[in-house]
């Protein structure tokens, strides 16, 4: 069994935003009175999380309406898109019992012209009333970045030759996510006089990662999360990985134990996609989740969510590789079966070891025989984060392990794109071994993955 995955560190901030949210609900916010049939609602939050583009958030309920409201997404006065207001918002749902969760407004509005834009939100009113505009906000969108007109192809030479691949999407190199629990640890030691074991963290805190992505934020700070990433992998001239890891019974109830229902998961994922439309990035589909099929109740049309995560991304344009698991788990030509299944002809390849120890070599002759059953063309990463030492007889917080080889671009002939760390060193597996729970940062894992190299 690999290794499971991480959560940020920094999840109490989607907790405070979710309690000031319910606050607003409470105290009104586009509130009908009882004379008023009118909808009620709130535009909570309006941004531009990548050129071209204005994610918007809210809630909106109809007295009149026992389903869901219909929402308009204005910007400069004239309607952008038409939205059903049916996403989940369990603090909507706990200010008012009666009407229940399931109101939330979330929606992607493309094509938007740059500069400072009004967006707006206008609910449709069904019966007495009238329709509601719940807010606008001021938002500075930025121009999407010109793509060069493709050169002539040169006259094909006579001498016969592979058959041409798209561009590595990783060629940049990973990029250092825009927080992590280790440079914050390394902070601390700096600033408690600890130099050494701050020079020592440096290892770890000066390295990219992956930035996971689950049900533990709410829309609008997923929404903001990419947003920053993207931001940051642009000032360094780099590529955003991210992680997908909200699968309906992720983990099968183990320590990274959760996940969303199917319908959330399908509105999550396609949330995500639009969103990073456009940005460059770089998107791992959910570990473990093919390596775990069938292997506990309650997962669902695991293989059919998974189907609609990739064709999200690919119907956005971004580069996604779906989880093949390790070397050591799930035979190649069974997984090669699943991640057909799952979409992967659709994806740029897949990925192996995620937060797992298992060596590059071995992985590489597991991807190889892989991408062979798929017929040659599946890419594929590897996460090096924590295999410099090989297996170690445990998959949860082992000891004798160490850092691997940095995360890197590849470009050998093989169907390899990237060296990359997608799990965060440093980061619980979970409560086992003497590790904090999973995704809590450990300056004693950290230090034995540094000194173990």
């Amino acid at each position: 069994m690999p290794s499971r995955k991480t959560r940020p560190a920094r999840l109490l901030v989607g907790v405070l935003v979710a309690a000031a949210v319910a606050s607003s609900v409470v105290l009104g916010g586009g509130a009908a009175t009882a004379a008023d049939r009118s909808p009620a609602g709130r535009l909570d939050e309006a941004i531009s999380a990548s050129p071209g583009s204005v994610s918007v958030r809210g809630w909106a309920v109809d007295p009149d309406l026992r389903g869901a409201v219909t929402v308009r997404v204005v910007v400069d006065g004239t309607k952008r898109a038409s939205v059903t207001a049916n996403a989940s918002r369990p603090d909507v749902g706990r200010a008012r019992p009666a009407d229940g969760p399931m109101h939330g407004v979330v929606a992607t509005v493309t094509g938007v012209a740059a500069g400072t834009r009004s967006v707006c939100l206008v609910a449709a009113n069904v019966g007495p009333g009238s329709d509601r505009q719940l807010g606008c906000r001021s938002v500075t969108v930025a121009k999407p970045v010109a793509t060069a007109a493709p050169k002539p192809a040169p006259t094909p030479s006579p001498t016969p030759s592979r058959s041409p691949v798209s561009p590595n999407p990783l060629a940049a190199g990973q990029s250092r996510p825009s927080w992590s629990a280790a440079v914050e640890a390394q902070s601390a030691a700096r600033a408690a006089g600890r130099t050494g074991v701050a020079a020592e963290l440096d290892a770890i805190a000066g390295q990219p990662s992956a930035i996971w992505l689950g049900d533990w934020m709410d829309d609008a700070t997923l929404v903001r999360q990419l947003g920053a990433d993207v931001a940051t992998a642009r000032r360094q001239g780099r590529v955003p990985v991210f992680v997908l890891y909200a699968i309906p019974q992720r983990d099968c109830g183990l320590h990274s134990a959760g996940g969303f229902t199917d319908p959330r998961y399908r509105q999550w994922s396609s949330l995500v996609a639009t969103t990073l439309k456009g940005t460059g990035a770089v998107v791992v589909v959910e570990p473990d989740a093919l390596a775990l099929l069938g292997d506990c109740p309650g997962q669902g049309d695991r293989t059919g969510l998974l189907k609609h995560a990739v064709d999200a991304l690919a119907d956005a344009g971004v580069a996604a590789y779906l989880d093949a698991g390790t070397s050591q788990w799930v035979d190649p030509t069974v997984m090669a079966k699943r991640l057909k299944a799952a979409g992967v002809d659709r994806a740029r390849g897949f990925s192996t070891n995620v937060s797992n120890y298992r060596t590059t070599a071995e992985e590489r002759a597991y991807a190889e025989k892989v991408r062979a059953a798929l017929g040659g063309k599946a890419r594929y990463v590897i996460d090096t984060s924590r295999n410099g030492r090989g297996w170690q007889g445990d998959w949860c917080n082992p000891s004798g392990v160490a850092l691997g080889t940095t995360p890197r671009a590849v470009s050998d002939g093989t169907g390899l794109d990237a060296l990359l760390w997608i799990k965060r060193p440093g980061e619980s597996d979970g409560t086992c071994n003497g590790g904090p729970s999973a995704g809590t940062f450990s300056e004693a894992l950290a230090l034995g993955l540094i000194r173990g190299r």
